[in-house]
């Protein structure tokens, strides 16, 4: 086993330890690293993990936008095991973004504030990419594109050429802090995205 194998296990078994269950933004982060390390290191131990988490949020009704996140799981686990209930999770995450509240630039917000939190990209994206490639359903492509150019829109500093972290949408104007971590979330979901749409 190379270092950086070592590396993800000692993180997956850690993530483990600590037992994320809720279905939220972070627990989801969490739960699709794990759902990513079971094949790459060939350890049947993260994914049934994982289709724990699965299995015990099967009567979860999403009703943020942070409960968009697990969703990548869930997916994961429908594409590695044909666990219905993956999918079933993730169309209702779509169902609910149908009627979501929307900036006037077109982006998911996050209520009551109608703010627009750029690192939502990740989440959204390329979860809903891969949604559209295992259904055939062309519209959640559509969808992620959209958001891309939302988010863009709502928080992208051309003369910076970095991402603000939130755009206020009753206020239209974005918070001053063009944060670290909220650009690397950016460029993640960026890049998995277009590794998922056609050229």
């Amino acid at each position: 086993m190379t270092n950086t194998e070592n590396t993800v296990k000692l993180v997956a078994d850690r993530t483990i330890a600590l037992g994320y269950r809720t279905w939220g933004w972070g627990e989801g982060v969490a739960q699709y690293a794990l759902s990513q390390a079971g094949p790459i290191l060939a350890e049947p131990r993260y994914t049934a993990e994982v289709t724990a988490f699965v299995q015990g949020n099967s009567a979860f009704q999403p009703s943020a936008l942070e409960h968009v996140m697990p969703s990548a799981a869930a997916l994961a686990i429908y594409e590695q095991t044909g666990n219905e209930l993956g999918l079933e999770l993730v169309t209702r995450v779509a169902k609910m973004l149908e009627t979501h509240p929307r900036s006037h630039h077109g982006a998911w917000t996050v209520t009551p504030v109608r703010s627009v939190w750029v690192d939502y990209i990740y989440e959204t994206a390329p979860v809903l990419c891969r949604l559209a490639r295992v259904t055939g359903d062309r519209r959640y492509q559509e969808w992620a594109i959209d958001q891309t150019l939302a988010y863009v829109m709502s928080c992208w500093n051309q003369r910076e050429r970095l991402f603000h972290h939130v755009y206020y949408d009753d206020a239209c104007a974005s918070n001053p802090f063009l944060w670290g971590r909220a650009n690397g979330w950016t460029a993640l979901g960026l890049v998995e995205m277009l590794g998922l749409v056609p050229a």
